[in-house]
């Protein structure tokens, strides 16, 4: 998947078409594969435009009170590969400085510990709204409260985050 992205950006293709090319070369009938995605791009002035191919939608920690918040959920978030003709949805954010994006992969809020509880969308916003940290440390605490949860549990997906501090700098 990461090969379809890089070769559509490298032909100079818009996201919208980045997303189409990639979709494209992952499609095949049979057996059916197909790859969640999010893409996304930080402009400047703290914009972020994203398209969401099977993935949940990202979150913010506004850096004024710790309120956390979904970013605007895309109409069409299908997985890339899933069908032979798809269309994403491209919607927009703005950051403010000291705002934090936290992109996560399902495998997280899905993953079950052994007696069959899920980690849930609930936990992860508490730990966000818990306190203020680096992007880098909200990072390594979820993956270790997600390890935690599922103890010795067989994992149902693999498990992604990414995180990003808007610092209200621009390039």
């Amino acid at each position: 998947a990461l090969g379809a992205v890089a070769a559509a950006d490298l032909c100079g293709a818009s996201p919208e078409g980045i997303m189409e090319m990639a979709n494209h070369r992952l499609y095949t009938p049979q057996p059916r594969l197909f790859v969640s995605l999010a893409y996304l791009q930080l402009h400047d002035g703290g914009r972020v435009s994203y398209a969401l191919a099977g993935q949940p939608t990202p979150l913010v920690r506004r850096c004024d009170a710790g309120v956390v918040e979904e970013v605007p959920a895309p109409n069409h978030r299908l997985p890339l590969g899933a069908l032979r003709g798809g269309h994403w949805d491209f919607e927009s954010c703005r950051l403010a400085p000291g705002d934090l994006l936290l992109v996560y992969s399902d495998g997280l809020t899905e993953a079950q510990e052994p007696g069959g509880s899920f980690y849930g969308d609930e936990r992860l916003l508490r730990l966000l709204r818990d306190r203020e940290e680096s992007a880098e440390g909200i990072v390594e605490r979820v993956m270790t409260d997600g390890q935690r949860f599922v103890g010795e549990a067989e994992p149902y997906d693999d498990v992604t985050i990414m995180s990003v501090r808007w610092l209200g700098v621009d390039r």
